[in-house]
């Protein structure tokens, strides 16, 4: 476990900023879902799809932004918050 940063990126892979808390847990960065290396809307997407029941390929450790270790809507919501410049709540997991 420690720190690692990230880039995140809009919709355009425009460089909004970099995110230095992402906890890395082997593989896994909380948040980047499909295993990119940068956290965007595209893990958003994801994530939305694989709640509502398509059948998607993602990183189940790094979807569980708040570390409750169930993969919800809370977590959606924590990163869809997150993209959009509301940092507050930080990402975090305990995986």
């Amino acid at each position: 476990m420690g720190t690692y940063n990230a880039v995140y990126f809009d919709e355009n892979d425009l460089a909004l900023g970099i995110f230095t808390s992402v906890l890395n847990y082997g593989t896994s960065i909380v948040g980047d879902l499909d295993g990119d290396g940068r956290i965007t809307s595209a893990d958003a997407t994801a994530l939305a799809r694989y709640l509502v029941g398509y059948a998607v390929a993602i990183d189940l450790r790094a979807a569980d932004i708040n570390g409750d270790r169930h993969v919800d809507i809370r977590d959606l919501t924590l990163l869809s918050r997150w993209l959009i410049g509301d940092k507050s709540n930080e990402i975090v997991s305990v995986w």
